[in-house]
């Protein structure tokens, strides 16, 4: 965002490409396709670590305060706010819920959603005829990143999803907007059938070479 106009209105920069909703186009079901959202964060999140917000920064999630080896997160990674550009991830748009936070829970956010880690009901939405090769998926979003061990993103995607159980239903009670919306369009029961799976079988797929 550069600022607002005279009217309050939010000035933004343009990037150009497109973004994937409902059915993914046919590379994003691709193992390549998440060897380049892994490379994006990287360059993302390289670029950022030396920033250091102001200390009066306000964060829309009510976030901890900064501490030693935070960065801002984008932490809304998904595909409505993921810029494709000649089938490669270029660009992160939307930063509404950008705050404090180690780097890999990005990278998690982004083996949540694009491995995806979640029941087979969610591959078909996506377009995939079975389910995809979540262990490739996972090995390719780690190379592309550099310095990740599968394991350890498998450990923190899981802890990331409690993580936001919690706060869906913190900030849902508290009635703080958007988590207000989400949980009325359904976001809790996703977190509850990705937690579910995880325990179920997704630990032993994405853990098992």
């Amino acid at each position: 965002m550069l600022g607002t106009d005279d009217q309050g209105r939010e000035i933004l920069t343009w990037i150009e490409g497109e973004i994937a909703s409902g059915v993914w186009p046919d590379y994003l079901r691709e193992t390549e396709s998440v060897v380049s959202i892994g490379a994006l964060l990287r360059r993302f999140h390289d670029a950022i670590r030396g920033f250091r917000p102001p200390p009066n920064a306000v964060w829309r999630s009510g976030a901890n305060r900064w501490k030693i080896g935070y960065v801002v997160r984008h932490a809304d990674i998904g595909p409505g706010n993921l810029v494709w550009r000649h089938q490669q991830a270029a660009g992160l748009i939307d930063w509404d819920l950008a705050e404090p936070g180690e780097a890999i829970a990005d990278l998690a956010l982004a083996a949540w959603t694009f491995l995806p880690m979640a029941p087979d009901a969610a591959f078909r939405r996506l377009g995939f005829s079975q389910q995809p090769d979540l262990r490739g998926r996972l090995e390719s979003l780690c190379a592309g990143y550099g310095g990740v061990e599968p394991a350890s993103l498998v450990r923190t995607s899981y802890l990331l999803m409690q993580s936001e159980r919690k706060r869906l239903t913190e900030l849902g009670n508290a009635r703080v907007e958007p988590w207000v919306s989400f949980r009325a369009a359904g976001q809790m029961q996703l977190i509850e059938a990705a937690l579910a799976w995880m325990e179920r079988d997704g630990m032993d797929l994405l853990l098992t070479a």
